[in-house]
């Protein structure tokens, strides 16, 4: 059996496998239910929201491979994107797609691994800065939520330590500041998505 046949045979396996465990796993019954009784005037503003994050998410990856010389169609970039998010769902760890992508792209385009997994984690730690610095945020406006000045405090140093790391790993200023933007996009697309999938579930308190 050739080499490409066997990991075509090999990644069938997997997705298979990994197709068995959702069904053993997953309460197909509640959660049919839970959809059915949804609010779709919520739910589908949702779902386009949801995919309008991961839209953000994966130009914010087409740009930092840009800038190290990796050049990509976006129709190429965003097949890239979901299948690392395929091999997310069951692979270990959250970022087994990410080494997904570097192999193929290693493969298919001889791109460095070197500077795929560098772009791969400049990637992670702006979407990560910007969670933290919108967690900081949000949590000053819990009700009776402890250390809120503290959380708030927090994010210039927080932002610090990203342009640290990120300096290592992409010297130019533009590369990790215009990151950033497209990381707030996504997080704020991902906030709205979550409060109109509790209002169609009928559980927001609002």
């Amino acid at each position: 059996m050739k080499r490409k046949h066997l990991f075509l045979f090999l990644k069938l396996i997997l997705t298979v496998g990994a197709l068995i465990y959702v069904i053993h796993v997953v309460p197909f019954g509640k959660m049919w239910e839970t959809i059915s009784r949804a609010n779709l005037l919520w739910l589908f503003p949702a779902l386009f929201l949801f995919v309008v994050s991961k839209y953000f998410s994966a130009i914010r990856l087409h740009f930092l491979f840009a800038t190290s010389g990796v050049e990509l169609s976006p129709a190429y970039n965003i097949r890239l994107y979901l299948l690392g998010m395929f091999y997310n769902l069951f692979l270990p760890g959250g970022v087994s797609g990410d080494g997904y992508k570097a192999y193929l792209l290693n493969k298919q385009k001889g791109y460095d691994l070197k500077m795929l997994a560098r772009q791969l984690l400049s990637d992670r730690l702006s979407g990560l800065a910007a969670l933290g610095a919108f967690a900081g945020f949000l949590c000053f406006f819990v009700p009776e939520f402890p250390y809120k000045l503290l959380f708030l405090a927090s994010i210039p140093f927080g932002y610090l330590a990203y342009y640290f790391l990120m300096k290592q790993l992409s010297p130019t200023k533009k590369v990790y500041a215009k990151a950033e933007v497209y990381s707030w996009f996504v997080q704020i697309s991902q906030l709205i998505c979550a409060i109109a999938l509790l209002f169609s579930l009928g559980q927001c308190p609002l």
